[in-house]
Formats: C-alpha cells, structure tokens, sequence
C-alpha cells in the first residue's frame, strides 16, 4: 500500500451541527493528485457544508481520502467495487473501509498469485 499521503492540519467541528461535513479543500485535492497519481481527468468536487456522502448529484460518487491514502485505491476505480456496490443498490460512499480496503487487497492478492479474481472469490 502508498505511504500515507501529509494532509493539511483540520480544524475539529465546532459544533453538533458542523459534524459529517466534508474537511476537504484545495489544498488536500492538490496533495492527493499529486501523491495518489489521480489524473487530471478526474474531476473532482468539492463538497458544500450541506452536502454528505450519501448524496452526491447524479452521475458521482463520494470517495473517502482514506481510500487513496490508505487502502490503494486508484483510477479508474475497481470494477469489481463499483458492481459489488452496484448488485447491492447503494451508493459508493456507504461501503464499508473494511469492504473496500479487503477488495483491493484481496484483488491485488489475486494478481500475484495468477488466480482470477471475481466476486465469488471475494465473497
């Protein structure tokens, strides 16, 4: 896995109100594409205070930096994690780390060992 990518200092929520939003600025997408190798034609947005993971506007999804950072996660996404949240009928972002970071490593398991990695072999 990446080393862990330096993030910017984040200011702890102030408030109850304040909890779930996203900490992310320009700053931090900067530091992810540059360390992450995220290409320039990925777009990404950053969310308003209001916004949460769970809805993102039609067409996108909610990543988690930990997913990058911390778990290998690179693009184009897994196909096998954008059809295991697909069969399931739930957004991206409601995927568990532990699901995402046992996908990627179970697939890249695979690729060393030779073995086709699918669904059955996840599950």
């Amino acid at each position: 896995l990446p080393s862990v990518v330096e993030m910017p200092w984040r200011t702890p929520a102030t408030s109850l109100n304040a909890d779930g939003r996203s900490w992310i600025d320009e700053g931090i997408v900067t530091a992810l594409r540059s360390r992450c190798s995220i290409p320039d034609v990925v777009e990404i947005r950053i969310p308003s205070a209001e916004q949460r993971p769970f809805d993102a506007p039609p067409g996108w999804f909610c990543a988690y930096e930990c997913w990058f950072t911390e778990f290998g996660v690179r693009f184009p996404i897994f196909r096998h994690l954008l059809d295991y949240a697909y069969q399931r009928g739930i957004p991206m972002s409601q995927l568990t780390h532990g699901v995402v970071r046992h996908m990627i490593f179970t697939e890249a398991l695979a690729n060393h060992l030779g073995i086709a990695f699918d669904r059955e072999l996840f599950e």
